[in-house]
């Protein structure tokens, strides 16, 4: 129920707030004086407006680029795809620890930004410190959105890694730490696939002659 709006004031801001301004009231006071004056990992710093006892909510964007534009022009390789989502992950369990809230993360690609290039750059997520939304969607069902937007730009699909994922988000307890797992464990079984392929193809290191 938000309004998104980009504006430059020292640097680029995303600037989110209702149409009337949002109230006070609406905001978790603790969740947000902790986005205003910790610097969170993977967490874009949030800055407060008021004008006439009306707030909005800023975000520092500088220097980095949203999700969204990225997928329009590059790819993703399989292993870049679970690594994007596990500091997606990582980035909610910091939050966990500064008492964040893991339903008020707008996971999706319009409000995730990248510092660098999408195969290998910092992901940086946008945290809503609302008091009682309306609407609440569950971690699980916006972390399969996410990836089902993420499949559309992965070069070459391979294994049931997707598949596994997907299942876990569909889960009554998914978490962050049940799904940083899950990405770990796929990120390892694909590293030693490559080492498999490699040595499939004759890659091997030439042993030493003897003397």
């Amino acid at each position: 129920g938000l309004t998104c709006d980009f504006i430059q004031r020292e640097g680029i801001c995303m600037v989110l707030d209702e149409p009337d301004g949002l109230s006070a009231d609406k905001l978790n006071r603790i969740q947000t004086r902790m986005m205003m004056h910790t610097r969170i990992p993977n967490h874009l710093r949030l800055y407060l407006k008021e004008i006439d006892l009306k707030l909005s909510l800023e975000y520092a964007v500088s220097g980095k680029k949203m999700l969204s534009h990225l997928l329009k022009s590059e790819k993703l390789t399989m292993n870049a795809f679970f690594g994007l989502l596990l500091q997606v992950a990582q980035g909610m369990e910091e939050g966990r620890l500064y008492m964040l809230d893991p339903g008020m993360y707008a996971l999706h690609e319009d409000y995730i930004f990248i510092e660098g290039a999408l195969l290998n750059g910092k992901v940086y997520l946008t945290y809503i410190p609302l008091d009682n939304p309306a609407v609440q969607v569950k971690p699980g069902e916006r972390m399969r959105s996410l990836i089902m937007v993420l499949m559309a730009s992965i070069t070459e699909l391979r294994g049931n890694g997707v598949q596994r994922l997907l299942q876990y988000c569909g889960e009554e307890g998914f978490s962050s730490v049940g799904f940083k797992g899950l990405l770990a464990e796929l990120l390892t079984e694909g590293v030693d696939s490559n080492k498999h392929d490699r040595i499939s193809q004759g890659e091997r290191v030439s042993p030493r002659p003897e003397r």
